[in-house]
């Protein structure tokens, strides 16, 4: 959350009048920090010397007992409806596919801000999407490890 610093002590980094990310430290006390991110602090200052301008990032959705499986090679279209503090996408309307290869993972997504998939955005976890649906537009598969052929760049 962030919060206004209205009382900065003597010898301190605190700026009165400035924004900070403030997290809880105990019952009285915050972190404070210039950066989105915890363990960035820079200095333990008491909650009475910050007024709370934005509270608490909402809560994670739940991921789903039954797990969407997403099938390699089509495009979904899909709402992107929360995600992690500080991470740079924004909430809205994407088009995601399966993960593949090494990184195979059933419950993560690719996502992109264009349907050809030419802008890719970022992998994030299937259940901060919802209202996914098949779009339609066929991504270039790759043929079977049985259909590969050796190619000999030497005798053409």
């Amino acid at each position: 959350m962030q919060g206004r610093c209205i009382q900065a002590p003597e010898k301190s980094n605190l700026v009165e009048g400035e924004i900070y990310y403030v997290y809880t430290h105990g019952g009285l006390a915050y972190k404070v920090s210039g950066f989105p991110r915890p363990g960035s602090h820079f200095g333990t200052y008491q909650k009475k010397r910050f007024e709370v301008i934005t509270e608490e990032w909402p809560l994670e959705p739940s991921s789903p007992l039954e797990q969407l499986e997403l099938e390699e090679g089509l495009v979904y279209e899909a709402e992107l409806v929360w995600k992690r503090d500080g991470y740079c996408a924004d909430l809205g309307k994407y088009f995601i596919r399966a993960t593949y290869g090494c990184y195979a993972n059933k419950h993560d997504c690719y996502f992109y801000a264009d349907s050809e998939l030419k802008q890719p955005i970022g992998r994030f976890p299937l259940h901060w999407f919802t209202n996914i649906h098949e779009h339609g537009v066929e991504v270039i598969k790759e043929l079977p490890q049985e259909q590969w052929q050796q190619m000999d760049l030497f005798n053409i």
